[in-house]
Parts: structure tokens; sequence; C-alpha cells
């Protein structure tokens, strides 16, 4: 889908990002953890309470942290380079087969996040497996710093850079033609510890006409 604008914020109890795809369940719009274990790591992401991250649960989460928030414990074990946890959403859902969906999200100029956390971050676009396994998983990014107070970051899409490792390149701007997840991203050395909450993001409004 074409897409201009696109919402969410903790704060205000949402539990769907809205604007890029309402007509799909609501459970492929929610935020989810992201790890490094299946790649040999072992880092953790932990909920409140130690509770599990379940479609039940995520309302839970939502409500008592005004946001999408958790500890973390880095674990490199046989992973091949630094460990990560993070959050992420899917812009446009998933489709019925559990894939990504593409979005063109470019009539937007850009993302804002609000968040904490008392790690540094990246804010990163993915895609689907054939643009990411073109690219080499080099995924464009910009960097967050370390927050314990809420600060929200306003990126245009031509600032998201890739880091150069990859075989296939990407600019920021191509990437918002085809986006299906951004990802809020905390990569650091072994065994570091912590915690984050992922407060409000939405699409710069550029030249799109808002939701109706």
């Amino acid at each position: 889908p074409v897409c201009g604008y696109f919402s969410w914020a903790g704060y205000a109890h949402d539990t769907v990002v809205v604007g890029c795809n309402n007509d799909i369940p609501e459970e492929s719009r929610y935020w989810f953890p992201v790890d490094d274990n299946s790649d040999g790591g072992k880092s953790k992401v932990i909920f409140h309470d130690g509770m599990e991250y379940t479609k039940e649960n995520y309302v839970s989460i939502i409500e008592t942290c005004e946001g999408f928030c958790a500890d973390f414990v880095l674990n490199q074990d046989t992973l091949p380079y630094k460990p990560y946890v993070g959050a992420a959403f899917y812009v446009a859902g998933t489709d019925a087969d559990g894939q990504p969906i593409l979005a063109d999200v470019s009539r937007a100029s850009g993302i804002c996040i609000t968040y904490t956390s008392t790690a540094s971050a990246v804010l990163e676009l993915g895609f689907n497996d054939e643009i990411d396994e073109a690219i080499g998983y080099d995924y464009p990014y910009v960097s967050l710093p370390k927050s314990e107070t809420a600060q929200e970051v306003c990126t245009t899409w031509g600032k998201f850079k890739q880091a150069g490792w990859g075989k296939g390149k990407v600019t920021g701007d191509d990437a918002s033609l085809n986006l299906s997840t951004i990802r809020f991203k905390i990569q650091q050395a072994d065994s570091t510890t912590g915690s984050f909450n992922v407060i409000a993001v939405s699409g710069i409004l550029c030249c799109a006409d808002p939701p109706h």
C-alpha cells in the first residue's frame, strides 16, 4: 500500500500502529520484541513482572508502561557480532502467510520516535526476505542516544544510512518506497544490561493528507 501517515502513542494506550493498512488483523500491527537468538545469541527481552510476550499480555505491557517497555540482558554466546535486542513493528502488517507487507511511505518525509533507553540504540529500516538478502542484511539506520528521560527524535528518510559492509546498496529514501519493518534496536557489548521504553512513533507529515 501507499501510506503517507502512520502513528502510535503508548502514552494514549494505543495498541496498534494506525494509518498504513487498517484492514488487516490488529495483531499484525502490534509491537513485538526482537533478539539475536536465531543467529546464536542468547540475549533476552524481559517484560515487567516476568510476563511472557503474548497477544493477551501485550495490552497489559502498553497500559503499565504507557509504551512498549522492557529490561534486557545481552548475551553474545556463539554470535559472530555484538549481541542485540529491541522492539519492532510492521508498518503495513503481515499477510495471511505471516510475511511482511511492503508499504510506500514516501509521502511522509520521515519518522519521529519518542523513547527512553539506558543504552544508545539505532532506528533501523527493514524490508522482506528478498530485499534483506540482496543488501546483505546491511539495513539503513540512524543512531539514537541513550536517554533516561523521554526524548523525541525526528529524522527524514534520507538520513538513514547503511553501515557499508553489506553487498547491496539502498538509501533511506529508497527504503521508504518498500518498507516493511521499523526496529528500535540496542546492540552493545556482551553482558550489557539495561531497559528501554518506546513511547510513541509517527510519520512526519509532508505531502500527505491526514487520515479520515
